[in-house]
């Protein structure tokens, strides 16, 4: 086993990378909020020079809110969340070794879902229909004029503004319409030989 004597002073509490980039002030300050003190007390702990407690507190709000201890806080809670894991595994046992426990349910689907995660899938199909109101107006107001409606019953339906645009849009369409046309082929006349033809 090592001796800790023959360790650099940095690596005496196995700190990781970001929290080795504070100052010394810095680290302490985060390991004393880390233990529940407040920030002015955290901050008088690591020896900011302040007069009073809300300076302290100020002191502390600023170098907790630098990008450096941030990343050591990510860092450092990660860390407690690890080492507080053999803890938690315990509390679960205890509870689930409880036949009356009122969290059991609870701890035990926690537990399962830890195992075996469920998973969720919804299938989401959705369908786009685009519907072209103002064509479906042209064939509602064709059909009704084929059936011989009144005009004052078409105003009420399309509006009294409506339906003069629609009809001249109607207008277009049908002269755009091809005009069907029967065409009844002939036989060509033959006219008869003559020998000077030949």
């Amino acid at each position: 086993m090592a001796n800790d004597k023959n360790l650099p002073a940095e690596q005496d509490d196995d700190h990781g990378p970001a929290m080795l980039a504070c100052l010394e002030r810095e680290r302490i300050l985060i390991t004393g909020i880390f233990e529940g003190l407040s920030g002015a007390e955290a901050a008088r702990r690591a020896g900011y020079e302040c007069t009073t407690p809300e300076n302290f507190a100020r002191v502390a709000h600023r170098a907790l809110h630098r990008d450096r201890v941030q990343a050591a806080i990510v860092e450092y809670t990660a860390k407690a969340a690890r080492t507080l894991g053999p803890m938690a595994i315990r509390a679960q046992s205890d509870i689930l070794g409880t036949i009356n426990h009122k969290d059991r349910a609870k701890v035990s689907i926690a537990v399962l879902e830890r195992i075996t995660p469920t998973v969720q899938r919804t299938d989401a199909h959705v369908t786009h229909e685009i519907v072209d109101h103002r064509q479906d107006a042209l064939n509602q107001l064709r059909s009704l004029k084929a059936l011989g409606v009144a005009r004052e019953p078409l105003e009420e339906l399309f509006g009294f503004t409506g339906l003069p645009m629609l009809e001249r849009q109607l207008a277009a369409d049908e002269a755009k319409q091809p005009i069907d046309v029967e065409f009844t082929e002939l036989a060509p006349e033959i006219d008869a030989v003559t020998e000077y033809d030949l």
